[in-house]
């Protein structure tokens, strides 16, 4: 995920004259300016520098190019009759926190220069501005800018590289997952896939038929909640209204001899269907039926035990079992499944994101997920599609997103005061449960690791003697 605006450097490293070269010619500029005559040298200065310059007196007008895309910095005058240099800043950093706005003033001083790089200023000049102190500050900020090209194209190529027909992932759960499904995709046994709600079951399986010796053959979808519940069994889900699932279904397993058909949530499938599908299977040779694919959100051997599932038609249609890991136990999957999400929904309805601003990073990190995969993709693609500019921000996240809801509870009668040392050791420990790793927990705490295990560390030891 691309983030916002970036720390400056103290020291730029050495560049070749033509890397210099190559990174002017990349990082456009606007030069915004009430005098005209200073207008015209500023941009004439910029343009023999190798900059791409345009210049202009009307600074609403430069918003909109930013909101375009067409700039990556802005030179702005502080005192403009229509537009105040600081408002310009607020708002051009709202439409694309990445742009460099860099602003001028005949009356500088040092309050002002901290105020102005604190609201996210890239610089702050005197006038008349001294030609070098310019130049090296833009060939500073076109090189930071070439790097976070290089980034995203490195970005590119990860995700590139982390997809695996259809499904993403890049962390060990997910290239443990990839591994068998590569060795099971090359013999047509039936397989059971297993994970929570929103987990990408589907598409694994749709990645099981496309490895597989069946990949130019059908992919045939049955919801089995829609079989019908013809024994009134309360835990089978209700028919649907005029569907011929089963039928359908029936007619595949005849018919169909070189496809995959993908049975969803098999847990909801009758006991009549079952006894009947048990009898479609036992005799057929693997050679001249279909591969049947199973999911189930529910422990299936917990089913058979409780009576919900045929033992021996279990036994025939899942002999092996792949799980798909929770969004929980991937953390490092997120950024690139965000990724996958905004290029995708940018397609569909149009837009140009290029990705998400820190504040939105952090609130997706912050959130826990509870609808996996599934959940994500509605979030980014709802973002998308509501957002404008140039990155998702905070705003157009859901407001759950947002401003997360914590569950009040009440004081128990055993409750006690307890020191702060406790009080942080209890945080962390809680913080460090919920993420699962000690990266994350890092970045939801807003500190670095090493800073966090050293708070680890010093919190544990207070704590034990506080309480002894």
């Amino acid at each position: 995920m691309e983030t916002g605006p970036t720390d400056r450097v103290q020291e730029a490293p050495m560049r070749s004259e033509s890397e210099v070269k190559k990174n002017r010619a990349h990082f456009p500029v606007c030069v915004v300016d009430d005098d005209v005559a200073l207008l015209k040298v500023t941009a004439l200065l910029l343009e023999s520098a190798g900059f791409p310059t345009t210049a202009t007196s009307d600074p609403h007008v430069v918003l909109r190019d930013i909101r375009e895309g067409l700039f990556r910095a802005a030179l702005v005058d502080i005192k403009m009759p229509d537009l105040d240099g600081f408002v310009f800043l607020e708002k051009s950093l709202e439409i694309d926190p990445t742009v460099n706005v860099i602003l001028v003033t005949g009356y500088y001083s040092v309050k002002s220069a901290t105020m102005a790089i604190k609201r996210g200023a890239s610089d702050y000049l005197s006038k008349p501005v001294e030609r070098d102190r310019l130049i090296g500050t833009l060939d500073e900020l076109a090189g930071l800018a070439a790097q976070k090209r290089q980034v995203r194209e490195l970005e590119e190529q990860i995700l590139v590289n982390s997809e695996f027909h259809g499904v993403i992932g890049k962390s060990s759960p997910m290239l443990e997952l990839f591994d068998h499904v590569r060795h099971v995709s090359r013999h047509r046994t039936n397989v059971l896939i297993s994970g929570p709600p929103g987990a990408g079951k589907e598409i694994v399986g749709r990645a099981l038929h496309a490895a597989g010796p069946c990949r130019g053959e059908a992919f045939e979808k049955f919801f089995c909640s829609a079989f019908g519940n013809t024994n009134g069994d309360e835990h089978a889900a209700a028919p649907r209204s005029n569907s011929n699932e089963a039928e359908r279904a029936i007619e595949a397993i005849h018919t169909s001899k070189c496809s995959t058909l993908y049975f969803d949530e098999i847990s909801d499938m009758p006991p009549a269907f079952q006894t009947k599908l048990l009898s479609l299977v036992h005799d057929q040779i693997l050679d001249s039926h279909p591969r049947i694919v199973s999911a189930s959100r529910r422990d299936m051997r917990q089913e058979i035990s409780c009576g919900h599932f045929r033992e021996d038609l279990f036994f025939r249609l899942c002999p092996i079992e792949i799980r798909v890991p929770p969004i929980a136990d991937r953390a490092p999957d997120v950024p690139l499944l965000v990724q996958f999400f905004v290029k995708k929904y940018n397609a569909q309805y149009g837009k140009h994101f290029r990705g998400l601003t820190r504040r939105a990073q952090i609130a997706l990190l912050k959130h826990d997920w509870p609808g996996n995969v599934r959940e994500l993709e509605n979030v980014i693609g709802s973002a998308v599609m509501v957002g404008s500019g140039t990155f998702v921000d905070i705003s157009d996240l859901p407001p759950y997103i947002q401003k997360p809801v914590l569950r009040e509870t009440a004081p128990s009668d055993n409750w006690k005061p307890s020191t702060l040392a406790e009080a942080q050791h209890e945080h962390i420990t809680r913080v460090l449960s919920m993420a699962g790793n000690l990266t994350r927990a890092a970045e939801i705490l807003g500190v670095s690791r090493t800073s966090l295990y050293r708070l680890q560390r010093r919190s544990s030891r207070k704590s034990g003697q506080s309480s002894n």
